[in-house]
């Protein structure tokens, strides 16, 4: 696959979250755990949607830290295994943080929690991938 450098795809990534959390906002529900919960977790599944198409489409320097020139010397094989790395960490962070908010919503647990595993978990994931070499 050739790489051409472009940032539409993350601007349509971008946008289409912002939409989503518009429409979240609009839903007719007064439980306010339950709205925060559902933004925590399509915050969750916006990262593995990210990393998805980061992957699939080798634009591998939206992660920063990278270059254009740098993904583009490193050739298609190296892209494709640096994104999917970075794809099953955030991956499994979203897992986690799913399974983690469905418990907490049924135990009728503080939404405090939610917030606070979903920003270690987030924080945690970028981290993880920090060391992870193009």
């Amino acid at each position: 696959m050739e790489l051409k450098k472009g940032y539409g795809g993350f601007t349509l990534w971008m946008a289409v979250y912002t939409l989503l959390l518009l429409g979240i906002s609009a839903l007719p529900v007064e439980d306010e755990a339950l709205m925060t919960r559902a933004v925590v977790v399509l915050t969750a599944l916006a990262m593995v949607a990210l990393a998805f198409i980061i992957w699939r489409t080798e634009r591998v320097y939206w992660y920063s830290g990278l270059t254009y020139e740098d993904a583009l010397e490193a050739g298609s094989e190296r892209r494709k295994a640096f994104a999917l790395r970075h794809l099953k960490v955030f991956g499994a962070f979203s897992a986690g943080i799913v399974a983690c908010t469905a418990l907490m919503h049924l135990l009728g647990a503080p939404v405090w929690i939610d917030i606070a595993a979903a920003t270690a978990g987030l924080c945690g994931a970028a981290v993880w991938t920090m060391p992870i070499e193009l």
